[in-house]
């Protein structure tokens, strides 16, 4: 099952990640890198890129962002997918769980 996440348009966007292992021990990502788009469905081109703030990588936290004038654009009322790229420091690459993203409506301008 997906993880399920609702963001208003024309918002800031920020969600924190917290990467474990199979013992729930938090994953040091120093040397990583990461990526990760917002699309529509898998396939299609991207909606935005997330900004990816690693400072706290170390101990295993990245944390993904997109500004209200990104955001504003987005598809009014829809389910839209993410997932983030992980690369390691020796080239392996790895993907997160899909996450779903739920856009709404502003109601205050």
């Amino acid at each position: 099952m997906a993880v399920e996440i609702e963001i208003t348009r024309g918002s800031t966007f920020s969600q924190t990640l917290l990467c474990v292992d199979e013992l729930d021990v938090a994953i040091d990502l120093t040397n990583w890198s990461f990526s990760s788009d917002l699309k529509a469905q898998a396939g299609n081109s991207k909606l935005l890129a997330f900004s990816i703030d690693d400072s706290e990588k170390a101990s295993g936290q990245i944390k993904l962002g997109a500004t209200p004038d990104e955001t504003v654009n987005l598809p009014p009322s829809m389910l839209l997918l993410f997932d983030v790229k992980f690369t390691d420091p020796s080239g392996d690459v790895h993907y997160s769980e899909k996450i779903e993203l739920i856009t709404s409506e502003h109601i205050t301008h």
